[in-house]
């Protein structure tokens, strides 16, 4: 299998992006950090989608890389644990 070699600029500017986002429980910014990142998803081929959970309060970035044999394909499941504020980390 051949691994691209890493883009540090591509990667030095998501990161940056991701960490700008205020992404604390159950606020905007939740909703905001994973639809980002299920668009970076489907930027790179996957199939992705945001699933929301605790009635609607939070949600989840999914992503699936469909190959092309029909066999069992990859599927990525960002946990996202997002900040609470008042806690001191």
């Amino acid at each position: 299998m051949h691994v691209p070699d890493i883009d540090t600029e591509k990667c030095l500017s998501f990161l940056s992006k991701l960490v700008q986002i205020k992404s604390y429980s159950e606020t905007d910014g939740e909703f905001e950090i994973t639809s980002f990142i299920a668009e970076r998803m489907k930027q790179i081929g996957l199939e992705a989608d945001v699933v929301p959970f605790a009635e609607g309060k939070r949600q989840n970035a999914i992503g699936r890389n469909i190959g092309k044999r029909k066999i069992a394909s990859l599927q990525w499941a960002l946990r996202h644990e997002s900040r609470v504020r008042g806690m001191d980390y």
